[in-house]
């Protein structure tokens, strides 16, 4: 069914999608330690842009297309203020959400979380 509904697309069934989060990001590197999207037991690995290319290559993949996703760091920053039992934490996590964003405008590689579409080598 999969590969029927690609038909005709400029995906094909060797392609991968994988969504993570950035662990290289301007919100990461605010928060610390403390960042939400760190999400252990659900993340076990974090990567930068960088190192999941290189995951990639390891396993037989070339990164075809990487895009940020720049409304994440607003949910994020919100979540780890809230963890952090801060108050106002809808306001300051729009304030780093805010800093965040901008900051991935100038630089993609610097968004919170980023899709990247891998495919098989060959």
């Amino acid at each position: 069914e999969m590969q029927r509904s690609l038909v005709g697309s400029e995906m094909c069934i060797r392609d991968r999608i994988v969504a993570v989060p950035n662990c290289s990001s301007f919100d990461a590197k605010k928060y610390g330690a403390y960042w939400a999207a760190y999400d252990v037991p659900r993340h076990l690995w974090h990567f930068t842009p960088g190192t999941i290319q290189q995951f990639g290559s390891k396993h037989g993949f070339i990164m075809a297309e990487r895009h940020p996703m720049p409304f994440d760091a607003f949910y994020v920053s919100m979540l780890t203020e809230k963890h952090m039992r801060h108050s106002c934490t809808f306001l300051w996590g729009m304030v780093t959400g805010t800093l965040a964003w901008f900051s991935a405008l100038v630089k993609k590689e610097r968004s919170s979380s980023m899709i990247y579409v891998f495919r098989k080598k060959g």
